[in-house]
């Protein structure tokens, strides 16, 4: 059975959203301590409780682990600490990048789409060539030369395969 959608908002009555906030540190602190096992990785893992400001959990709770775990990590130079974090206005930008490269993709395959449409048409005499405007042409030259590249590239993927296979 697929695990239902969780709510999230905030929970007002403070019992139910302490028993909560135990509930989700307990199968957080499960999930790392897994990582740390599956994938043999040494790391730690720090909550801030905001209702209790006095309350820490860090796993390990061995505090000297979690300290020379930091200072290990504080001992690498910034660039390298710093390659993999963003802030979140970068990562809404990184995301919009990505969204933006997926619109292209979908806008060029609606264009093929009608190229092929047209190519159809022209095939089966449905359309006459006299019948297209330049723009049309243009779109269907376009097209044939991104099929004999896509053609290339296959027949250069399967030779080198063929050369690999060769070699065994």
């Amino acid at each position: 059975m697929a695990p239902t959608k969780l709510n999230l908002g905030f929970i007002e009555i403070a019992r139910t959203r302490k028993a909560c906030y135990k509930n989700r540190c307990n199968s957080l602190i499960q999930k790392v301590v897994e990582l740390f096992k599956l994938c043999s990785v040494v790391g730690f893992i720090i909550m801030y409780n905001h209702d209790d400001p006095r309350q820490i959990i860090a796993h390990p709770s061995d505090f000297n682990i979690t300290h020379q775990l930091i200072r290990h990590y504080e001992s690498y130079p910034n660039d390298v600490r710093n390659k993999n974090m963003c802030t979140q206005e970068t990562h809404l930008s990184m995301g919009t990048e990505k969204e933006e490269k997926k619109i292209c993709k979908m806008k060029n395959e609606n264009k093929m789409s009608g190229v092929r449409e047209l190519k159809y048409k022209l095939y089966h005499g449905l359309k006459s060539l006299n019948d297209t405007r330049k723009h049309e042409r243009d779109l269907i030259v376009e097209y044939n030369q991104q099929k004999i590249k896509q053609v290339k590239d296959n027949i250069e993927y399967l030779e080198a395969l063929q050369r690999l296979n060769n070699r065994s």
